[in-house]
């Protein structure tokens, strides 16, 4: 609501035929300055906070809302906007920082192996999303081309400290590379070897790449990407292709298995296959194995 208050203006002033004090004018003068000073503070505050179409006369319009809430609104026509990050990725350095506040789409077109990385995300407790559209030069791409995304960092238990979680692992053509060790009921790898567990093995204190071979004779790939704590986790899911139809836990069960663990659960660590016949109690033997033999 505004202040301006026009009750202390005396409109009846001067009075026609009396000799009128000049106490009254000076009184209506400062009555009617200091409501010029009060709309123009009011003014000068809309300008600084209003939703505008257009920019005022010598400004530059700015309608960035520094993620006030808006609340129960109908919408019509929204346009997502987006940003060219090149015809022909990776530029120099091969590593592409991609800035999530700048555009809700990103779109670019591969002619080899690129690594992104992201910033500007929005603040924690809050969802940001971006959408990568990737065109790929067929005739300028080396077959077997590769998009990396941020490393993972796992703690001792399993749980995705930072970088992308385990969805990444469910991209079609998805591979990794460990630097560290797995956890004592899984297979143990040399520091560097090419990832052979599955998105739910547990690893300690492992840090992994995450890569995405660019699938022969396709033409573009489109991903979205989705932080709830500004980028420290990143979620990502595809838009124009399939997720893997299936994957196998990659891990070497104990006899009595874990907590979750329920009947029908398979796994392997490449020299047997197992199965879970019976639900976790903590002592009974609840895994069964055969040998898997060379084709």
């Amino acid at each position: 609501m505004s202040n301006i208050n026009t009750s202390t203006i005396n409109t009846s002033f001067p009075v026609p035929g009396t000799n009128n004090s000049t106490q009254g004018f000076r009184d209506n003068f400062t009555s009617i300055s200091t409501n010029l000073d009060t709309a123009a503070s009011e003014i000068s505050d809309l300008q600084n906070k209003a939703i505008l179409k257009t920019a005022l006369n010598g400004t530059i319009i700015n309608n960035d809302m520094a993620n006030t809430i808006i609340s129960n609104a109908q919408t019509k026509g929204f346009r997502a906007s987006s940003y060219n990050l090149g015809s022909s990725l990776p530029v120099n350095p091969n590593v592409i920082v991609i800035d999530v506040s700048s555009a809700d789409v990103h779109f670019g077109v591969l002619a080899g192996n690129t690594s992104f990385i992201f910033g500007g995300w929005s603040p924690t407790s809050t969802q940001s999303k971006i959408e990568l559209h990737l065109f790929v030069d067929i005739a300028n791409t080396a077959p077997g081309s590769t998009i990396s995304f941020p490393n993972t960092t796992y703690n001792s238990s399993g749980v995705v400290l930072n970088g992308m979680t385990k969805a990444t692992q469910y991209l079609e053509n998805y591979s990794a590379l460990y630097v560290g060790t797995v956890g004592a009921n899984n297979t143990s790898v040399t520091n560097g070897s090419t990832a052979v567990f599955g998105p739910n093995s547990t690893m300690n204190n492992v840090v992994h790449t995450n890569t995405v071979t660019i699938p022969a004779g396709v033409v573009e790939l489109q991903y979205e990407f989705v932080s709830l704590d500004c980028g420290t986790t990143i979620d990502v899911r595809p838009l124009n292709r399939g997720h893997k139809a299936s994957s196998i836990t990659v891990r070497t069960p104990g006899a009595t298995g874990l907590q979750g663990d329920v009947p029908g659960t398979i796994c392997s660590d490449g020299t047997n296959m197992y199965l879970c016949v019976l639900p976790y109690d903590g002592t009974t033997v609840i895994w069964k194995k055969i040998t898997l033999a060379n084709i």
